[in-house]
C-alpha cells in the first residue's frame, strides 16, 4: 500500500508541474491573442485549455486528495468551461470584424495598413491595391 501511495503522489506531482507550465502558456496566449486580436494565439489558448481540462479531470479521478481539493477542482473546471465558451464567442466576433475590415480595405483607397507600407517599400512595382469592379 505504501508503494501505491508513493506512485500516486509522484503522478500527482508530475501532473501539477505540467499543469503549471501549460497554464502559463495558456494565459499568455489568451492575453496576447485578445490584446493583439490575433487568431493563432486564441486557437493555442483553446488547445491549452483542453489540456488543462484533461489534467483537472485526471486529478479528480486520483483517489488521494485533501477535502478542499474537490471544491477547488470543480470551480477550476467550471471556470475553464466558461473561458472556452467566451473565447469561442470572441473568435467568432474577431473573424466577423476581420472579414468586414478586409472588404472595407478593398473599397477605400486611403486605408493603408503597416504591412501595406512595408510591402510597398520593398516591392514598389508589384504593389497594387484591390479595385472593386
Amino acid at each position: 500500500k505504501v508503494m501505491q501511495l508513493n506512485i500516486i503522489h509522484i503522478i500527482r506531482l508530475i501532473i501539477i508541474l505540467v499543469w503549471a507550465f501549460v497554464e502559463f502558456g495558456r494565459l499568455w496566449n489568451g492575453y496576447s491573442g485578445n490584446i493583439k486580436e490575433q487568431f493563432p494565439e486564441l486557437i493555442l489558448f483553446i488547445l491549452f485549455s483542453f489540456v488543462c481540462f484533461g489534467q483537472l479531470l485526471i486529478l479528480l479521478v486520483l483517489p488521494v486528495r485533501f477535502p478542499i481539493e474537490n471544491a477547488c477542482l470543480f470551480i477550476a473546471l467550471i471556470l475553464i468551461i466558461l473561458e472556452l465558451i467566451w473565447v469561442c464567442r470572441g473568435i467568432s466576433r474577431l473573424v466577423n470584424s476581420q472579414t468586414a475590415l478586409f472588404y472595407l480595405r478593398g473599397r477605400e483607397k486611403k486605408v493603408e495598413t503597416k504591412n501595406d507600407v512595408i510591402f510597398k517599400r520593398y516591392f514598389p512595382k508589384n504593389f497594387r491595391r484591390f479595385k472593386p469592379s
